[in-house]
């Protein structure tokens, strides 16, 4: 019996044969219980029972107890860990079982990326290219490695290679496009390739561009063909896809353009243009191709001739994507129509959208704008204050430096002004004065938001005022903040600053000329001069002329008639009308009369007559 223990026989099946060596007993009657009778036991242990452990423990070990989460975690961990494996295995399969054109274009791409390779050495390489490629496309141009040889051609072959190329792929443009490697070989014809090429690619893409734009792949290279290679006339072409069959077949009827059929209210084709135009945008709205310039073309469009309630319907699902569509001349544009046509709650849902990108946005050449379009209608100012001013305040100085960020602060200081703002802008911004949900007054809002940023302005120039004096864009909001300002402390401040600044003569700025005939700093002093006039109509006990008569030591007004600016400055300062500044300025004049035959400056002669009216 012992002995037919170990010969070897086939182990009978059950539960726990497949995973544990065991030697099996042979032979032999079983009870009723299924146990083995007849038998002794064999050398090696037999373990019974289910998901039994086969591996022997040690007496005191005790193993430590897992958690059912913990199991659940090493169990995923040892199957990422099989998978990767067996990834990895595939890949060395692949590499070893590498098809010879692969090899062949990978040594040859190794020879055309060299710095050291001539033109005409290239130019042998990719026609061996052409050579190894030819019946053979479709192994090539979607692989992630091979597909980079055809670029190098694209970018290093002659025209006629180019162009051999272009036969063996033009009618596949769509395929290419889509696909995740090939789609740069796309890229590459726009990039190097020829007019015609370009044309031709384009073209292809008429009739599938609402498609194609669904496509992650396709629809990044649609948004560079729209922004850098299209004509005026393409990309019409390419947007007028959007707006369904209707417009399709108005267009061959009669030939009208899109605003010419939307701008008659109330018709037919109107309505049935619009709610093909809803629909796709709509789906467009929920993915990331929102970001891309086509789209907001179509956006735009919608926008000006849609109804208000087709607007309300659209803002609401384009609330989460405004601040990245507004980086654009017609996202933009589409961001302050959200602003004038939201709710009150979308509003807010924007403006807290904004936070951590104020500043981003206020820097930006049409960004800014939808800043302003904010200030116009948001009525809680409070709300405005506390989400977009923190970031404003914390940069005012980069603000006040950046040609589109001045504008900002601009606005909260003077707003709707035509010295600081163009025509064109400000007719954009009479678009929004009519919304369904702006209720208060705009003066209201426009004092409340000038009273929130004023002070802080004023605090920065103080900070840097000897650069702003000399600095033509940074001098504009100095003199727009003193402006607006009352008999504030920061105010006072800042004008004695700038005051003793001009004290003494001998002062001079970094180019060693005196500030007072500099030419900023000269127009800054004249203009603060002249703004005395409205101080004195709003009984302003503050007056910069007064301070700056104290500040000026006796006798130095005299040094200033000697140059035309400074005779210019002196003639500001007598057309205040203030008593004691005229007084100061003819005691410090006497000189003047006394050299009436001297040659003098076209400042000095107006001067001259001033003071012998006086």
């Amino acid at each position: 019996r012992i002995n037919c223990i170990h010969k070897k026989m086939k182990p009978t099946k059950n539960n726990y044969a497949k995973n544990n060596k065991v030697v099996k007993s042979g032979g032999g009657k079983k009870s009723k219980e299924g146990k083995k009778i007849g038998f002794k036991k064999a050398h090696t242990k037999v373990f019974k029972g289910k998901n039994k452990n086969f591996l022997k423990k040690k007496k005191f070990d005790k193993k430590p107890e897992v958690k059912s989460d913990q199991k659940q975690i090493n169990l995923k961990d040892s199957k990422k860990r099989k998978l990767l494996t067996s990834e990895d295995e595939v890949i060395k399969k692949k590499k070893r079982s590498q098809p010879e054109i692969i090899s062949n274009l990978m040594t040859i791409y190794e020879q055309l990326r060299r710095k050291s390779s001539s033109q005409d050495g290239r130019r042998k390489l990719i026609d061996d290219v052409l050579k190894i490629v030819q019946g053979k496309e479709a192994e090539v141009v979607y692989k992630h490695d091979t597909v980079r040889v055809l670029e190098m051609c694209i970018k290093f072959g002659s025209e006629i290679q180019k162009e051999k190329l272009f036969q063996l792929f033009q009618d596949n443009t769509i395929l290419l496009v889509t696909s995740k490697y090939s789609k740069f070989l796309i890229e590459k014809f726009f990039k190097h390739g020829s007019k015609e090429q370009k044309n031709k690619i384009i073209e292809s893409f008429y009739g599938k561009i609402t498609k194609l734009i669904r496509n992650k792949n396709a629809s990044e290279i649609l948004d560079k063909v729209y922004d850098k290679y299209a004509s005026n006339l393409q990309k019409s072409k390419m947007v007028e896809e959007f707006y369904g069959h209707e417009y399709t077949i108005q267009k061959v009827i009669s030939g009208q353009t899109v605003g010419e059929i939307l701008s008659v209210d109330g018709s037919e084709k109107k309505k049935a243009i619009l709610k093909h135009m809803k629909e796709s945008l709509t789906a467009l709205c929920q993915k990331d191709v929102v970001t891309h310039s086509i789209i907001h073309k179509v956006l735009f469009q919608f926008f000006t001739y849609a109804d208000l309630q087709q607007k309300i319907d659209l803002i609401e699902i384009l609330k989460e994507n405004v601040i990245h569509i507004l980086h654009t001349k017609d996202g933009a544009r589409i961001a302050m129509n959200c602003f004038w046509f939201a709710s009150v709650k979308d509003r807010k849902a924007i403006i807290k959208s904004f936070k951590t990108y104020v500043l981003k946005i206020c820097k930006e050449e049409y960004g800014h704008m939808v800043m302003l379009a904010l200030f116009d209608t948001v009525d809680d100012t409070v709300l405005v204050k506390k989400a977009i001013f923190p970031e404003i305040i914390a940069n005012l100085q980069e603000l006040i430096e950046d040609s589109w960020g001045r504008k900002v602060i601009l606005y909260l200081l003077k707003p709707r002004s035509k010295s600081y703002f163009s025509p064109d802008l400000l007719k954009i911004l009479q678009e929004g004065d009519n919304n369904p949900y702006s209720k208060k007054e705009a003066k209201i809002k426009q004092e409340e938001l000038r009273q929130g940023i004023l002070t802080h302005v004023l605090d920065v120039m103080s900070t840097y005022i000897n650069k702003i004096v000399i600095n033509k864009s940074a001098a504009i909001v100095l003199l727009a903040a003193l402006e607006v300002s009352n008999d504030l402390p920061q105010y006072e401040k800042l004008l004695n600053e700038i005051a003793a600044m001009f004290g003494g003569s001998s002062k001079k700025n970094n180019e060693n000329e005196e500030l007072v005939t500099n030419e900023c700093a000269h127009f800054v002093l004249k203009t603060i001069i002249k703004q005395d006039l409205q101080r004195i109509e709003r009984d302003s006990k503050i007056l910069f002329s007064n301070i700056l008569c104290k500040a000026v030591p006796q006798g130095c007004f005299a040094d200033w008639a000697v140059h035309n600016r400074g005779a210019f400055i002196l003639v500001s300062l007598l057309e205040t009308g203030i008593k004691a500044v005229i007084t100061r300025v003819k005691e410090d004049m006497g000189f003047v009369k006394k050299n009436k035959n001297s040659e003098l400056s076209k400042g000095c002669e107006i001067l001259h007559k001033l003071l012998s009216k006086k």
